[in-house]
């Protein structure tokens, strides 16, 4: 376990962040607003680890200024003990030996804090599947679990010398225990990805329905792999965020009536217009009631202040802001809470008996 030990003694570790939407609620995009923010408070870059298949092209720019270092882990060999070593501060790094390229996960050092603030991992659900599919490539299966359902097929290939060779494909089928497996997994990258020396980690995740483990009541939530696990991922990280994008009708600017199309009662036309809010508060889904969860990382006391800042319980991102100014709010009501408690600890310290002082250090009663 990495740690940083700062100079007021305090032991810093990674705040974790996951958002979890559907597909085009702007997640990608909130991961340059994370990576400015830090950047500007330390002057550091940000390493970003991407399962999903889409990629990064939302953050090029970003890519090529050098401000997001990035690595596509979604199609590698090993993929379970790869993401654990990024989890663990590893990052892959270009070898040549005897003129053969190669790749070495190279642990972390000192330098390695000196020059990164901020970490992002895409996403839990990419995780959990990438996983998922290569223990089932590899047909493993996981001990005490029911009979799982496997076979192999035969193939034939020609190699690059033009000779013709037969292979044998595997493939499996998941069951339960597989699901249990790829859900402990993601646990665990998460897990150790708090104790990394960062300011924060990021993490996103598709939105999904699953069930209370208990009550096996319908819940909505972030997506990791199965149902079962949907309701626990948020007490895995600090900051629960929902991106939700919905529709609204505006109208049409280039639909323009004539003085007489209007005398006539014509209606302006309209046109379908994407919104976007990041809540971080628990809220309804309007058509089913399901709630989806969110919570912040902010002090009890603190959270009328927020709710000013971004009344509602959400913030809605544009194209200039949207997590840097969340954490920019949020990281200045966790001062003020702290500055709070520290003068509420001062006007309560108890005030000593000179008396009873004196008789502790003397023995005197008198």
């Amino acid at each position: 376990m990495t740690t940083r030990l700062v100079s007021s003694g305090v032991i810093v570790m990674a705040e974790l962040i996951c958002e979890y939407g559907s597909s085009g609620a702007g997640k990608t995009a909130e991961i340059l607003r994370l990576a400015k923010f830090v950047y500007k408070r330390t002057g550091k870059k940000l390493r970003l680890a991407s399962c999903d298949g889409g990629g990064w092209k939302p953050l090029d720019s970003a890519v090529k200024a050098g401000l997001i270092e990035p690595w596509g882990v979604s199609a590698i060999e090993n993929p379970r003990s790869v993401l654990r070593k990024l989890s663990q501060g590893f990052w892959p790094e270009v070898t040549n030996k005897a003129g053969q390229l190669g790749l070495v996960l190279r642990a972390p050092s000192s330098k390695t804090w000196d020059e990164v603030g901020a970490l992002a991992i895409e996403g839990l659900t990419s995780i959990a599947n990438v996983i998922m599919r290569d223990a089932l490539n590899r047909q493993l299966k996981v001990a005490g679990d029911e009979a799982q359902a496997q076979f192999t097929e035969k193939i034939t290939v020609a190699g690059m010398d033009g000779k013709e060779l037969t292979q044998e494909e595997k493939y499996s089928f998941a069951a339960r225990g597989n699901y249990n497996d790829a859900q402990r997994a993601v646990y665990d990258i998460l897990t150790n990805y708090r104790s990394l020396p960062v300011m924060y980690v990021y993490t996103s995740a598709l939105e999904t329905k699953g069930e209370e483990e208990d009550t096996r009541k319908t819940i909505v939530g972030p997506a990791v792999i199965g149902k079962a696990v949907t309701s626990q991922v948020g007490s895995w990280v600090g900051d629960l965020l929902h991106a939700d994008d919905f529709f609204l009708d505006e109208p049409d600017p280039t639909h323009k009536l004539t003085p007489d199309q209007i005398k006539l009662g014509a209606k302006q036309r309209t046109m379908q217009v994407v919104k976007r809010r990041v809540w971080f508060m628990r809220h309804p889904e309007p058509s089913t009631g399901l709630v989806f969860p969110a919570k912040p990382r902010v002090a009890p006391e603190m959270m009328p202040k927020l709710l000013e800042a971004f009344p509602g319980g959400y913030y809605e991102p544009t194209h200039e802001w949207g997590l840097d100014r969340y954490l920019e709010v949020v990281e200045g009501l966790q001062e003020k809470a702290a500055t709070d408690l520290r003068g509420w600890m001062d006007s309560e310290k108890p005030k000593a008996d000179p008396a009873l002082v004196k008789a502790t250090v003397t023995g005197a009663t008198k």
